[in-house]
């Protein structure tokens, strides 16, 4: 499993009081925002969104760190993170998952979240606060590079895995990123572009050891950037 230090405050803090009948939030950033449903809070709070540094496994972008700890809710409350195409470059939007770090620094995942890929937003419910950040699965490592006309670059095929009991019994544990063994199946062929193999014209992808691979520009560029 993933355990970690808690990532260090920085850039500005959004801050709102929540009224009982509710009220959204969201990060200075506009990455995050929390949405607190009315009869969450018995009283008044004042609720505030501080950006971390991202110390989770596949961590995307920035950490958020939901204050104040300890907040009780009766209800749950929505945290939404809107995502870019930087967060899904080497990856896929359906490989997305939200994970916030409980008091032992361990990472969990919470097993039911909504995917909206037409707003570009993952949403999960809790009714706590604590260190949270959005990270991937696989990822294709370097997620983007440039390549000189027949020079090569080697890639790496990771997954940031997520399974067994978390904290609660409503999520997973988040584990380390580590190289995919493709002898086990997990990848069926290296493509560019969707062509297996790659071709002359967009350049060529072999296999090499676990889940390296390794990508050769084609001497002329190319019309379209593959």
């Amino acid at each position: 499993m993933a355990v970690t230090a808690r990532g260090e405050a920085i850039g500005p803090i959004a801050e709102a009081t929540i009224p009982t009948t509710g009220g959204t939030l969201t990060s200075a950033d506009g990455r995050l925002t929390l949405d607190i449903p009315a009869g969450a809070l018995s009283v008044p709070a004042t609720i505030l969104i501080q950006a971390v540094g991202n110390e989770s496994p596949g961590g995307s972008g920035l950490g958020y760190r939901l204050l104040p700890e300890g907040q009780a809710f009766a209800s749950a409350v929505k945290l939404t993170f809107r995502y870019t195409k930087s967060d899904v470059d080497g990856s896929l939007p359906n490989d997305l998952r939200i994970a916030y770090q409980d008091g032992q620094g361990r990472w969990n995942a919470p097993k039911k979240r909504v995917l909206d890929e037409a707003a570009k937003t993952v949403t999960v419910e809790t009714t706590h606060f604590s260190d949270w950040s959005l990270l991937s699965g696989f990822q294709l490592r370097p997620r983007s590079a440039s390549v000189g006309a027949g020079k090569s670059i080697d890639l790496e095929l990771v997954i940031c895995q997520t399974r067994d009991a978390g904290g609660d019994e409503l999520a997973n544990l988040a584990f380390a990123c580590a190289v995919i063994d493709l002898s086990a199946g997990s990848v069926e062929a290296w493509a560019v572009n969707g062509i297996d193999g790659g071709s002359g014209a967009l350049g060529q992808v072999t296999s090499a050891l676990l889940g390296s691979a390794r990508y050769t520009a084609p001497n002329t560029p190319p019309a379209a950037n593959p």
